[in-house]
C-alpha cells in the first residue's frame, strides 16, 4: 500500500512469513541522519530499545501507532522517549542510573506523558526540557490540545502536529 498523502510518501509493507508490517519511507533527503541520530541515542541510553519496543507494541494493541491514522510512530515514539529519558532523574548520574530499572523508567513514561506533560503549552524537545509553543510560534488555537514535538535534526520541525489522536494517546498512557 502507498500512503502519498503523508508528509513522505510511504510504502506500507507486510513480510509474507511473519506478517510483520514495516514501512518504507520514500523521498527524505538523507535517511542516514534519522538512523544515524537513533544508533547515537541508542549508545547513550541503554534503555531505550527495550521502552521503545514495548511501547510499540503497547500502541499497537490500542490501534495508535500508527502516523497515518493519527497516532504515534516509531520515530515520533523515539523522540519522545528520548525527551522523556533527558529529564528523568536516571540520567543525573552513574549510581542514579545503576537503581533505576525499566518498570520504574516506564510508569515515569506513563505518568510524564499521561498526566504532567502539558501539550496545550508545552513543546516536546530533547534539547530544552521546557520550551514553550508560543516560544516556537506553533500555537494552533483550533488545536490547542495538539502535541508538538520538535525535531532533533531540524529544530523548526514540528513532527508531532500530526498526531490527531494525541488525547486518545494521552489516556491510554
Amino acid at each position: 500500500e502507498v500512503r502519498a498523502s503523508a508528509k513522505f510518501p510511504i510504502l506500507a509493507c507486510t513480510d509474507r512469513a511473519t506478517g510483520i508490517k514495516y514501512d518504507v519511507n520514500m523521498n527524505i533527503q538523507d535517511p542516514t541522519d534519522t538512523s544515524d541520530w537513533v544508533a547515537q541515542q541508542s549508545d547513550k541510553y541503554p534503555a531505550l530499545k527495550p521502552l521503545l519496543l514495548f511501547l510499540k507494541v503497547f500502541l499497537r494493541q490500542r490501534d495508535v501507532q500508527e502516523t497515518f491514522t493519527g497516532g504515534v510512530g516509531s520515530y515520533l515514539l523515539t523522540v519522545m522517549i528520548v525527551a522523556f529519558l533527558n529529564q528523568h532523574n536516571s540520567s543525573v548520574g552513574r549510581e542514579a542510573n545503576s537503581i533505576t530499572n525499566l518498570g520504574c523508567l516506564l510508569h515515569d513514561f506513563f505518568r510524564h506523558y499521561g498526566r504532567n506533560f502539558n501539550s496545550m503549552t508545552n513543546v516536546v524537545s530533547v534539547t530544552r526540557p521546557n520550551l514553550k509553543k508560543e516560544d516556537k510560534y506553533w500555537v494552533d488555537r483550533s488545536k490547542i490540545w495538539a502535541l508538538s514535538v520538535e525535531s532533533p535534526l531540524n529544530p523548526d520541525d514540528d513532527i508531532g502536529g500530526r498526531v490527531f489522536q494525541w488525547r486518545a494517546v494521552k489516556k491510554v498512557f
